[in-house]
């Protein structure tokens, strides 16, 4: 069952870094070809800077998933899983300050919002497995 679970979780952190990094605004080719997602900011900019930092946490979550998981033990992956815990909870405030200062539309910032709480979910139920190990 852990293999399963741990590759769900891994899927899904994955997935979520995918899905950031190709709506990030940096890597939009032309203003407005990417939907509702504004044009990347100059890189000198305090905004340019704002993304790399949304982009981080989100970056996170999946490496220390991997992390925890190349650890064995099931102590050992659990304390990896609650750092990877706290990257995704920080993603969810990123997203919420990105839409906030007009980086992400209301459809954007839901989709991605949902998968951060999924992937937030699946890392939770994935602790309270190896809690039982």
């Amino acid at each position: 069952m852990l293999p399963v679970l741990v590759a769900a979780i891994a899927a899904l952190a994955v997935s979520h870094a995918r899905a950031l990094d190709r709506d990030s605004p940096a890597n939009a080719p032309a203003a407005g070809s990417r939907g509702s997602l504004k044009p990347s900011p100059a890189p000198s900019t305090p905004d340019r800077a704002s993304w790399r930092t949304t982009m981080s946490p989100s970056r996170s979550a999946p490496r220390n998933t991997a992390e925890g998981f190349g650890r064995y033990f099931p102590k050992e992956f659990s304390r990896f899983l609650r750092f990877a815990a706290g990257s995704l909870h920080e993603t969810k405030n990123h997203l919420q300050h990105a839409r906030d200062r007009g980086y992400l539309s209301p459809a954007d910032h839901e989709r991605l919002t949902r998968l951060t709480i999924r992937c937030i979910r699946a890392n939770s139920r994935l602790l309270q497995y190896l809690a039982q190990c």
